[in-house]
């Protein structure tokens, strides 16, 4: 990990999207991606990640983020845009 990330309790679309910026990360598909994708089209299953959720992933194969940050800020951005 590059620097110590403080998660903020709101505003974590736009932390995502300038902590990528700012570490100039951003999200490429991998073929485990791929075959994630398949595996979700497969089996029927209307699971798709949005562009913030995508640049959470290439901050954490970064290494930028650790596991525990990527889910708190994953935890954080999904109440947010769902409103829980």
């Amino acid at each position: 990990m590059k620097n110590k990330i403080t998660i903020p309790k709101s505003g974590f679309k736009d932390f995502i999207i300038n902590l990528a910026s700012y570490n100039k990360v951003e999200y490429k598909k991998t073929g485990y991606g791929e075959l994630a994708d398949n595996f979700t089209r497969l089996s029927d299953d209307k699971v798709e990640q949005d562009d913030v959720e995508r640049l959470v992933i290439a901050l954490k194969r970064n290494n930028v983020l650790n596991s525990k940050q990527m889910l708190s800020l994953l935890h954080g951005y999904l109440k947010e845009i769902l409103n829980v």
